[in-house]
């Protein structure tokens, strides 16, 4: 091993500096830990006449959620733009404060240890926070409803999710744009806990599958699995014989022959026909059933048409009749025109479930709200007569076979041995990695005389051999494109086949790095039953970490950009940009951030750089997580000289949540700061251990910049020692590395360094000039004598 600096020296006194105090460390997570007090009442409240309070100022569509979180006040307001210059601080102890804007939301931390006595007020200029004042309002008592908590919000916002700055559970709240109170007093049940607020509602989802929704009424709380994890009261059974598997809909509806389900068609159209009195509409929706029942969806079109136009609006609007609305739009292919099923209503009526989960899954919902209840409701789909079985369970069974869980899939059963359940069975020999019997049913479906058929054949024999790594990606692409110019060209192109082509030529078109295409491929993508929105956001979030963190890798290989490679890098940022907006907000997201922050870094946007990583900390649940943004956020405020920030920032990096690595660039980052504060013995005490890269730079600048000399020599001689490479051309990089150490050693006078350096360089040029000053400084040095 070669040494290009004197060993033997003694090593500097180490100098323990701890920026975090007992006390912050004893308050636990962040220093957060203390439980939200319940919201005081407008009773035992003090009215002051001249009480403190901050306006934030917004339009009256902005709605907010309020509450405690450890000893921060926490507003999040469902609305982006809002900032400090935009608030206005009228007096009283909300000097500490902090602004992050999400994609979708903003959130404003106050950080007030003393816990004061707060409320919320509306007025035409925006939302007050009060010191002193009570609320006129009582606070929102929830009704319990079978599988559900509503919550009587006037003017509910939006849906906003994100991490407890406290605690880093995971918060499901529901803003209110009109004032309500909050909730006064919290509350549990099995998988969640709702907490007090001063205004919005605020849960913590201990439960993956809690969700909020907005009804006429407010804000409902309910689980996407409502016989697993119910919500609220009991659930209600409207059918006469659930054990039987009727519902709402079909009441009494059994499954028989087709001849004998035709003939309860005609007889069933036949007497509403001939009715004419008040029991006509009725008898117009039964015929209806029997329609269905019967597979005749045009019959079932028109006499609901009838129906509807009676003007019995007390029969019309009955729940039974208006879920069967929905149900004919939707199986018609009408999604918007089925949206009724979506309603909170159906929310606690297990007979219903099935209608819910199946228009979720034909709107694109995401595929964990729809797949468990749709699973659980396959044996209720077999028992329907075959013709309107036939209308549900290709696409539900697809959909399960492509996203769901083994054991949805078990689920599944046996499936009819029909040519409409063919793309199903390939699936599920896809799955199973039975190559050959999967590409004998998609080639008997591409040669079907049905266009619609063997499009999707031709789409899946493709995606098969991608699928399995049996084609190069440049091939993938290649299949993929010819076979939509085909399509275009014969004007065949069913929506269901092209959903998947897009996909799959996005997902070869990343392979190649070609990510602009990709995402242009996903840019032509909508939520529906082939890609559930979270199946197609998981493609986005694919696309953009392989983006970012490719470029990263290179910054983090690679001593000096070159104009092109921040070109690549430049247009990485924009294009990820862009697209970040359509991830959730969550840990996954906040990963991303990082590494995009990172980019920005490299690019000089140090500002928006920061500003990513404040998000990034906001979304992680997890303390070390958090340090780890806080520390980028330190890093970004130093390089803009931004010393009392990046102070605060490090000093709330929790020393019992750090790992080796990440208090390791702590240190740095605080011996940075007392750098630029002037304190060079300080900052020095803070290297003394430290081998890094960053750490042997840092510590000969700050000798260099006091004239150590011999100080300097021997930490860039433990750096050049590491980075210059034993033979070969020299980068730019690694030349002034060499002219550095060279310099130092000319400064301090040491020959023995000179030599050694000399010597390993020898028959390697760094330029003409360069080793030509080179050698007079090797000549200087040996009758100089040191430099001070």
């Amino acid at each position: 091993m070669r040494y290009f600096y004197k060993t033997g020296l003694a090593a500097a006194a180490v100098i323990a500096v701890s920026f975090i105090s007992d006390a912050a460390v004893a308050q636990g997570v962040d220093g957060l830990h203390k439980l939200p007090p319940v919201a005081v009442t407008q009773e035992t409240l003090t009215q002051k006449p001249n009480d403190s309070f901050i306006l934030i100022p917004c339009d009256d569509q902005t709605g907010i959620a309020a509450f405690w979180s450890g000893d921060n006040f926490i507003i999040v307001a469902d609305r982006i733009g809002l900032s400090l210059d935009g608030i206005r601080k009228i007096s009283g102890p909300f000097t500490d404060q902090s602004i992050v804007t999400l994609d979708h939301a903003t959130l404003i931390r106050f950080h007030l240890p003393s816990h004061p006595e707060l409320s919320i007020r509306r007025d035409s200029r925006g939302w007050q926070l009060v010191v002193g004042h009570a609320s006129s309002k009582s606070g929102l008592m929830p009704v319990v409803r079978p599988g559900a908590l509503e919550f009587p919000l006037a003017q509910p916002g939006h849906v906003v999710s994100f991490p407890d700055p406290a605690t880093g559970a995971r918060l499901l709240m529901m803003t209110s744009r009109a004032a309500s109170g909050g909730v006064t007093v919290p509350f549990s049940g099995p998988g969640y806990r709702v907490r007090a607020s001063l205004e919005g509602v605020v849960v913590i989802a201990d439960a993956d599958c809690l969700i909020f929704s907005l009804s006429h009424a407010g804000g409902v709380l309910s689980s996407a699995q409502s016989t697993r994890l119910p919500v609220g009261g009991a659930l209600v059974f409207h059918a006469n014989n659930t054990a039987q598997n009727q519902d709402l809909i079909f009441q009494g509806l059994q499954n028989t022959t087709p001849q004998n389900l035709k003939n309860r068609q005609k007889e069933a159209a036949d007497k509403a026909g001939q009715s004419s009195g008040q029991e006509k509409p009725s008898l117009l929706f039964d015929a209806v059933r029997a329609a269905l029942a019967a597979g005749d969806l045009p019959a079932a079109q028109e006499l609901l048409s009838q129906a509807q136009k009676s003007g019995a609006e007390a029969v019309i609007n009955s729940p039974q009749n208006l879920a069967l609305s929905g149900v004919v739009a939707l199986l018609s292919g009408k999604v918007k025109d089925a949206e009724i099923l979506a309603d909170t209503r159906w929310i606690g009526m297990p007979d219903m479930t099935l209608w819910r989960a199946f228009y979720g899954l034909q709107a694109g919902k995401k595929s964990w709200e729809t797949l468990p209840d749709l699973a659980d409701n396959i044996s209720k789909i077999k028992q329907y007569p075959d013709a309107l079985r036939d209308l549900i369970l290709p696409s539900v069974a697809a959909a399960i076979i492509r996203y769901g869980t083994n054991g949805e899939v078990k689920q599944l059963g046996n499936l009819p041995d029909t040519p409409v359940y063919a793309l199903a069975r390939g699936l599920i020999l896809m799955r199973e990695k039975k190559g050959d019997a999967a590409r004998v049913i998609f080639d008997q479906m591409a040669s079907s005389s049905s266009g619609g058929v063997a499009s999707v054949g031709h789409v899946m024999q493709i995606r098969l051999r991608q699928v399995l790594g049996h084609a190069y990606s440049d091939e993938i692409v290649q299949d993929y494109i010819s076979l939509q110019k085909d399509e275009d060209e014969a004007g065949i192109a069913p929506a269901s086949s092209r959903q998947i082509l897009y996909l799959g030529l996005s997902s070869a078109l990343m392979q190649l790095r070609q990510y602009r295409s990709a995402m242009m491929m996903l840019s032509f993508l909508l939520p529906g039953p082939e890609i559930p929105q979270d199946i197609l956001e998981q493609a986005y979030r694919e696309l953009i970490r392989k983006m970012i963190f490719e470029k990263l890798d290179l910054i983090k290989h690679t001593t000096k950009l070159t104009s092109a490679q921040k070109n690549q890098i430049s247009d990485t940022v924009a294009l990820s940009g862009q697209n970040l907006p359509f991830l959730t907000d969550g840990p996954e997201k906040a990963e991303i951030l990082m590494g995009y922050g990172q980019l920005l870094m490299a690019l000089d946007n140090v500002s928006r750089a920061q500003h990513i990583f404040s998000q990034a900390m906001v979304l992680f649940p997890a303390p070390e997580q958090r340090s780890q943004a806080k520390e980028l956020m330190a890093r970004a405020a130093l390089l803009q000289g931004m010393t009392d920030e990046a102070g605060q920032l490090l000093e709330s990096m929790p020393a019992q949540f750090l790992s080796p690595a990440l208090a390791a660039r702590k240190t740095y980052d605080l011996a940075l700061l007392a750098k630029k504060k002037g304190k060079a013995d300080q900052a020095l005490a803070l290297l003394a251990h430290d081998e890094t890269d960053e750490g042997l730079d840092l510590r000969g600048q700050l000798y260099e910049a006091s004239y150590r000399w011999p100080d300097a020599v021997l930490v860039i001689g433990r750096l050049a020692t590491r980075k210059l490479p034993q033979s070969g051309a020299l980068t730019d990089a690694q030349q002034s590395l060499a002219a550095r150490l060279t310099a130092d050693a000319v400064s301090a006078h040491d020959t023995d360094t000179l030599q050694r350096l000399k010597n390993f360089l020898s028959g390697r040029t760094m330029g003409h000039e360069a080793d030509l000053l080179l050698e007079r400084q090797f000549k200087g040095a040996m009758i100089r004598p040191p430099s001070h």
